[in-house]
């Protein structure tokens, strides 16, 4: 996946000039489109570096799967440029996943220095300019081998009922991967005490494969069309289990065109699925910039249209 990244950050040359020294100002948060993917950028103009006072920028990226990038940093009035690139390596430990790029470009002498033209009426233009691509499957991992050894044990406590067939599996599996489930099981329901369900609106293999995955062992997806994706992901938003939700977000992402990209779109939305939301706005962005004529765009959500529109533009901050 891949997307731009465009903002051009405004300030107050006095909001500068009173950052004290080894201090630094940030802008808004932006998120991408892509998910999990957000950044800032952070000025610091009163950098004491062995004495002598510089001016650095920096593009602070949040992100929690691993990144590469290229950006370039520009502030025309002044003719100044700077590009940079940037890899970012998927790290879970506490903070970790907040990443900087960036390098010291003048001294905050020349910066403040009229005959620079850094500042115009009192102001400054940074622009921000680049692209940063995630070859990420969302966080999705090969089968886990307890997983798969707890599937293949003939100990499972909780049954499944799903067009007259049966789906076992633990309790304590289920319990951890659904909100849903483990609040039958604490409810007292006939369920909880007959440790079965009967399952209506869903299909055997819809089913099963969802448990499956909650053991890592959920191989058949990968043969899913896109009407079964979208059947995984109904039941995985309608059980509440994000772990399968995540598959199918994944796999539904990969199979985006613009004859389906607005569909995708909008069982993204009923459904509560983020991920796959910003999927089909990075995909629209691209559609709308190279012409690329799309099917049911009329049958967008109006507020997704406008979030479109909003994530398509330069921000100004």
């Amino acid at each position: 996946m891949e997307c731009e990244i465009a903002t051009d950050w405004i300030i107050d040359e006095k909001d500068l000039r009173e950052v004290g020294e080894d201090k630094w100002i940030d802008s808004k948060t932006i998120q991408t489109t892509i998910p999990g993917v957000e950044y800032n950028i952070t000025a610091f103009p009163n950098d004491d570096t062995d004495g002598e006072h510089e001016v650095a920028f920096s593009l602070y990226v949040k992100t929690k799967v691993p990144i590469t990038g290229t950006f370039t940093f520009s502030i025309p009035s002044a003719n100044f440029s700077q590009t940079l690139t940037f890899s970012f390596n998927d790290n879970k430990s506490s903070n970790a996943d907040i990443n900087s790029c960036g390098e010291t470009f003048t001294t905050r002498q020349l910066f403040f220095d009229p005959k620079n033209r850094f500042f115009i009426n009192g102001k400054l233009t940074l622009k921000l300019r680049g692209t940063i691509k995630c070859d990420d499957d969302n966080g999705i991992k090969s089968g886990d081998t307890v997983g798969q050894l707890l599937y293949a044990k003939g100990d499972k406590d909780f049954t499944i009922e799903v067009d007259g067939k049966v789906i076992k599996a633990h309790k304590f599996i289920l319990r951890q991967h659904s909100p849903k489930f483990a609040a039958m099981f604490d409810s007292g329901m006939k369920e909880a005490i007959q440790n079965k369900v009967k399952i209506e609106d869903f299909s055997f293999d819809i089913v099963e494969e969802a448990i499956k995955i909650c053991y890592d062992c959920g191989w058949e997806v990968e043969y899913f069309s896109v009407d079964e994706l979208l059947r995984l992901l109904k039941f995985s938003d309608v059980y509440d289990i994000a772990y399968v939700k995540a598959y199918a977000e994944s796999y539904l992402a990969d199979e985006i065109t613009e004859n389906n990209v607005c569909r995708l779109a909008n069982a993204a939305i009923e459904f509560r699925a983020e991920k796959l939301q910003l999927s089909c706005i990075n995909s629209l962005i691209k559609y709308l910039k190279n012409a690329t004529a799309v099917a049911d765009f009329d049958s967008l959500d109006v507020a997704f249209k406008a979030e479109i529109a909003t994530k398509a533009f330069c921000h100004v901050i």
